[in-house]
């Protein structure tokens, strides 16, 4: 009788702790894969504002297309992302990755619009082009104020998924551990507060 009711009060104990601790690690999961993904966004689009400033200046210098594409490796190499130069006209223009003049117009991409509207535009989707899911923000070139152009980075996000993967790793760890322990726990205090009984 002792030793049932024990075992039923350690079961309810176990299976309260278990569910508390596994509820807390999967929201404490999701909010730091968000964060990662906001901390990346936001890292790029500063990157983005730096490379569209800086791009600004030669814009409309001599040299077209590609001088347009050596800046675009040029910040591809120093940011680690694709970099891509679009014209008001959603044309390619410079590309760090492929044949700019071989590239499909871009003046339907979210995040193109966006910044060709004067904003800066970001989103997440698959590439068919790379065959993979990628993060972009894209941000305006100007002159005098003006929107001349869209500079846009890119990053893959199975770069991002290696970072969300070893969160994620850590927290589970983390979770497992604490639920050991409140099993421990659990069976100590079960049993003493049965013992009197």
């Amino acid at each position: 009788m002792r030793y049932s009711l024990r075992l039923r009060v350690a079961v309810t104990f176990v299976l309260l702790l278990v569910l508390m601790l596994g509820g807390m690690g999967l929201i404490l999961s999701e909010f730091i894969s968000n964060q990662i993904i906001e901390t990346t966004r936001s890292q790029l689009l500063a990157e983005n504002r730096l490379v569209a400033s800086e791009v600004a200046e030669t814009w409309q210098a001599q040299g077209g297309r590609e001088l347009l594409n050596q800046l675009a490796n040029k910040y591809a190499a120093i940011f680690k992302a694709r970099v891509t130069f679009i014209d008001l006209q959603g044309t390619v223009v410079g590309e760090s990755q492929y044949d700019s003049a071989l590239m499909e117009p871009h003046d339907n991409r979210p995040e193109v619009l966006k910044a060709l509207a004067g904003g800066e535009g970001s989103e997440i989707r698959y590439s068919q082009t790379l065959k993979q899911n990628m993060m972009y923000v894209a941000v305006p070139i100007q002159l005098s104020g003006k929107v001349v152009g869209v500079s846009r980075l890119s990053l893959s996000m199975s770069a991002v998924q290696s970072h969300l993967t070893s969160a994620q790793n850590t927290i589970l760890l983390v979770t497992l551990a604490g639920i050991f322990l409140a099993i421990v726990l659990a069976i100590l205090l079960t049993d003493r507060t049965t013992r009197p009984l």
